[in-house]
């Protein structure tokens, strides 16, 4: 009787979430993710939780045991992570946080777990999502590290290189916005994602491509950024000054430093 009760508040649940995807469905198409989330009651704070801890229970289960293996397997999982993205947009942010941060962990385990390249590139999907929900609904200093790692570990994974030149636009945005954060070991991990991306440009294109893919950076005032919240820090490792030194160099080449950034460079470059 009461397995018969839990599996028949199973399938509510179900069905309800399906119909909030649904309705998701309709707005994106409308309005391309600008939606306002509505006034919610406790009925519907109640029922939102619900729904929440139903994904949470989904995400547990993955994070914390063993996958099965197989390509085909990591794709099931990287697709329930994308409905769950899909599901939060249109609910309270200050809600769905947490249930966001456990998709992030969850992409930090499989990319972990599994070296078949092609896995990102088969879900850039998912990829989408999680950037634009980093870049409109968090801000520099609510962003944590697993955000940061989860990034940097799909950008090294993507192994199409025009591909990964376009996932370059929205991490260019991104980045931008995390080495303003005050969480130090945000920064060091955003600083040496820039110096993988940069090393990465330059074994892979010739001068003219990798002055696009550069400027691209520097376009969002990373370079400022890379000198002024890294480089002139304190409180930042020394292998992360040395990153943002050669990741500097890296952004103006074949234009001159700037007067004010050129010296200190050098001097912890010669360090």
């Amino acid at each position: 009787m009461v397995e018969n009760q839990n599996q028949n508040e199973s399938d509510e649940l179900e069905i309800a979430i399906a119909e909030s995807l649904k309705i998701y469905n309709e707005q994106s198409n409308s309005q391309e993710k600008n939606i306002e989330v509505p006034q919610i009651t406790d009925q519907t704070l109640s029922h939102v939780q619900k729904e929440q801890d139903y994904y949470l229970n989904q995400l547990n289960l993955i994070i914390c045991h063993d996958q099965q293996s197989g390509t085909d397997s990591c794709n099931e999982t990287l697709s329930l992570f994308n409905r769950i993205f899909v599901w939060s947009w249109n609910k309270p942010k200050e809600i769905t946080h947490t249930l966001q941060d456990g998709v992030y962990k969850g992409i930090c385990k499989i990319l972990e777990e599994y070296n078949d390249t092609s896995i990102m590139d088969q879900n850039m999907n998912i990829v989408s999502e999680l950037m634009t929900l980093i870049i409109e609904r968090y801000t520099s200093d609510s962003l944590i590290p697993i955000h940061i790692k989860a990034l940097s570990l799909i950008y090294n994974s993507c192994s199409d290189q025009q591909k990964k030149l376009l996932l370059l636009q929205g991490v260019a945005q991104i980045v931008s916005m995390t080495l303003k954060s005050t969480n130090i070991e945000v920064i060091e991990l955003t600083t040496s994602l820039i110096y993988d991306i940069i090393r990465w440009s330059l074994l892979t294109y010739k001068d003219q491509q990798f002055y696009i893919s550069s400027s691209s950076l520097r376009h969002d005032d990373i370079d400022k950024s890379l000198f002024d919240s890294v480089l002139m820090r304190d409180n930042v490792s020394e292998t992360t000054k040395d990153q943002a030194a050669i990741s500097l160099c890296w952004l103006f080449h074949g234009i001159e430093i700037p007067v004010n950034m050129r010296r200190a460079i050098i001097s912890r470059l010669k360090s």
